[in-house]
């Protein structure tokens, strides 16, 4: 196979993965619907919060939105 084929591959691989990225943030800000809706994962940042927190048990709670928008940044980044 060509180089040129890879590189394609490479490219799209890449921006599906970044879509993907960009996919969780928007759930997150309510632009794929609200809480409980199909197909909607949290709906608002209230709800990734408390996701946070159950993931990450183990740090104070005062933390856990900190986590939450680092998380968010670090994804549109």
């Amino acid at each position: 196979m060509s180089k040129s084929f890879f590189n394609i591959a490479a490219i799209s691989l890449r921006i599906a993965l970044a879509l993907a990225f960009l996919s969780a943030v928007a759930d997150r800000f309510g632009l794929w619907g609200k809480p409980g809706s199909p197909g909607v994962g949290w709906g608002n940042m209230t709800q990734f919060n408390a996701y946070v927190a159950k993931l990450n048990w183990f740090l104070p709670a005062v933390v856990i939105p900190l986590t939450s928008w680092a998380a968010t940044a670090a994804e549109i980044l």
